[in-house]
C-alpha cells in the first residue's frame, strides 16, 4: 500500500510540471554571432568551475516546436570553459536552443536568469543580461519561449 501511495504521489507531481525550452531565432536576414555567458557554480572544495552549458542545438525556425534540431559539431562553435562562454554564428531563419527550464516555468518571475547574451551583426551588437534577457523572450506556448532577433 505504501508503494502505491508513493507511486501516486510521483505521478501527481509529474503531471503538474513540464520542461520549457528557450530559443533565439534569427529573423534579421543576415548572419548573427551569438555569445552567451551562462550560469556557473564553484565547487568549494577544489574551486572547480562547473558551466551549465550543453552542446548547442540548431534548427530551422519552423522546426523548433517539433524538436527537429541538430547538435553542432565542436568545429561549428567556440567554447571557453574557464569563462563559461560559447559563441556561434546563426544563419537567417535558423534557431539555437540556449537553455531549458524545469519545471513548470510560468514567466520571468519564476526562474533564475539564463546568464548574459550578446548578439552581434555587421550593424552593431545588443546585450541582454539576467532578467532583461528573460523579458526579451516571447511565450509561444507553455513549453516554448523565443527571442526573435530582427
Amino acid at each position: 500500500m505504501k508503494r502505491l501511495m508513493i507511486f501516486v504521489l510521483v505521478l501527481f507531481f509529474q503531471s503538474c510540471s513540464w520542461v520549457t525550452d528557450f530559443y533565439i531565432v534569427n529573423r534579421s536576414g543576415k548572419n548573427i554571432i551569438i555569445t552567451y555567458f551562462n550560469k556557473q557554480s564553484k565547487n568549494l572544495s577544489n574551486q572547480e568551475i562547473k558551466c551549465f552549458l550543453e552542446q548547442p542545438m540548431v534548427c530551422k525556425e519552423d522546426d523548433i516546436q517539433t524538436g527537429k534540431c541538430r547538435t553542432l559539431k565542436p568545429a561549428e562553435y567556440s567554447y571557453d570553459k574557464d569563462k563559461c562562454t560559447m559563441e556561434l554564428t546563426l544563419a537567417p531563419g535558423d534557431a539555437v536552443k540556449i537553455d531549458r527550464a524545469c519545471c513548470s516555468y510560468t514567466g520571468p518571475g519564476s526562474f533564475a536568469p539564463l546568464g548574459s547574451h550578446i548578439i552581434k551583426t555587421s550593424d552593431g551588437s545588443v546585450r541582454y543580461d539576467g532578467t532583461e534577457l528573460l523579458n526579451a523572450f516571447e511565450k509561444v506556448d507553455k513549453t516554448l519561449y523565443v527571442l526573435y532577433y530582427r
